[in-house]
């Protein structure tokens, strides 16, 4: 068997129908898949113009391409619905490719005809699988939103109340019953606190929630923002630090969410720390990129806990400090706003040893005229 001939009979049992023309649109050849994917017998079609009857039985907008493609000399390439034996529709991924001997020699075209019936099936069941997947996110997400507003009310209640029995009943209450009043307190303040978590996370994965960029110099926000956390929380046995080693970090993001995501990591350093430093560290990683490091010397998370670090309710220690203590929400928050924001985050840690997390963030220019402190 010669070259021509193994070519011609790989070509022939390609599952793609393959058609030839010659320089006239006349059809030279056809694959076998002709025959086996569109049911028409290749003697049927080999011989006649794609101007017969035929061969417009396939497709008038097919031989349409191929003309357009033989008068450009360019290839198209497209989606088309061709007609098999019986009036079958059947979708294609359609290529023409005009092939020319020389420059005044008129063009024959090669035609590939790919069946795409399954992938368009795969399109629509996936699309109803996104439709689903949407209703219910949706339905869940106007449920937590009701939950939340609703326990939210009454928790607020029992805390006003509870405040009022503190204030009227001091001077009456035993230690004992004092201290029950607290734990009332405590526990609402907690509850409120992983309700505006839940829905906060809701929103973030329900997209609802709008960013307002805008050109922030990052070496403040930290320095201000750990000031702030230093002011509320007095943590003891700890040396709160921050480095700012490469002053001048301007970036285009929303200063709020940024500052929320300063607080909640330091937030965390401390309440899995009981003695020794947490330190905030700013550091140039290229012209375009910051990245912000937490560093603790705290509790550290074991290995096997590392695959479920940003799941939400997912938390191996519970910490030192009653005031913070959460629902295992504040990671998987942190990171989805981190990646709207356009950064990354990573994290390192040893147990009993100390974890260090390290945020990643565009900027748009470096600032010399900012000194290092």
């Amino acid at each position: 068997m010669s070259s021509r001939d193994t070519i011609l009979e790989i070509i022939g049992r390609s599952q793609a129908v393959i058609l030839v023309l010659d320089e006239e649109g006349k059809i030279v050849y056809a694959s076998e898949a002709l025959e086996n994917k569109l049911g028409y017998a290749r003697s049927s079609v080999i011989g006649f113009s794609i101007n017969d009857q035929q061969a417009k039985a396939l497709s008038g907008q097919l031989w349409e391409k191929v003309r357009e493609a033989q008068s450009s000399g360019s290839p198209w390439e497209g989606d088309l619905t061709i007609r098999a034996r019986q009036n079958v529709l059947i979708p294609t991924h359609t290529t023409i490719t005009p092939v020319s001997s020389g420059s005044d020699a008129k063009t024959s075209c090669v035609v590939v005809l790919s069946d795409i019936s399954d992938i368009i099936k795969d399109r629509v069941q996936l699309s109803n699988e996104r439709a689903k997947y949407r209703r219910h996110f949706q339905n869940t997400y106007n449920f937590l939103k009701a939950t939340a507003h609703e326990i939210r009310t009454t928790m607020n209640s029992i805390l006003g109340f509870t405040d009022l029995l503190q204030y009227d009943l001091e001077d009456t209450l035993g230690e004992e019953q004092s201290e029950f009043l607290r734990n009332i307190v405590s526990s609402g303040k907690r509850m409120i606190r992983t309700l505006t978590d839940i829905q906060e996370l809701a929103e973030l994965e329900a997209g609802n929630i709008v960013f307002h960029p805008q050109e922030i110099l990052l070496d403040t926000v930290i320095e201000n923002t750990v000031e702030n956390i230093l002011f509320l929380i007095k943590p003891e046995n700890l040396k709160i630090s921050t480095v700012i080693e490469s002053p001048g970090a301007i970036a285009q993001l929303d200063k709020d969410r940024f500052r929320q995501v300063v607080e909640n990591l330091v937030v965390n350093a401390i309440k899995f720390t009981d003695i020794g430093s947490v330190t905030i560290r700013q550091r140039r990683l290229s012209e375009s990129f910051v990245s912000i490091f937490v560093e603790d010397t705290g509790v550290g998370i074991s290995e096997s806990f590392m695959k479920h670090l940003y799941q939400p309710f997912h938390q191996e220690e519970t910490g030192f400090i009653d005031e913070l203590a959460g629902s295992g929400l504040g990671l998987a928050i942190t990171k989805r706003l981190i990646e709207r924001m356009g950064g990354k985050i990573a994290l390192q840690s040893t147990k009993r040893v100390g974890t260090t997390v390290t945020v990643d963030l565009p900027v748009l220019r470096w600032d010399k005229n900012v000194k290092k402190k």
